[in-house]
């Protein structure tokens, strides 16, 4: 019903636009956490990449202690070891 409401001014209407913005941003800073630590869990070299997109995200925020935890994971030996592999970016190469 919120969504339907008419003005004369047009204030209403962004305001509306603003908490659907809201809103779909939320949910997507929800999910998109949730299928990267899928992916990495399936050491899908996509999900190193996004995983650091979102510790870069994360740093200058308030999830900076959440940003602080996913650089240690991603800094870690095994997993800097495992992501420098040549054959993780295999790099359509003929040789």
């Amino acid at each position: 019903m919120f969504l339907f409401w008419k003005s004369s001014d047009g204030f209403d209407l962004s305001l509306r636009l603003l908490l659907i913005f809201s809103v779909i941003l939320s949910i997507g800073l929800i999910i998109v956490p949730i299928i990267v630590a899928s992916a990495l869990k399936q050491r899908k070299r996509w999900a190193w990449i996004a995983s650091w997109c979102l510790t870069v995200l994360y740093l200058p925020s308030l999830f900076f202690p959440l940003g602080i935890l996913m650089l240690m994971g991603i800094l870690d030996k095994e997993v800097k070891e495992f992501f420098a592999d040549d054959k993780v970016f295999n790099v359509a190469s003929n040789t």
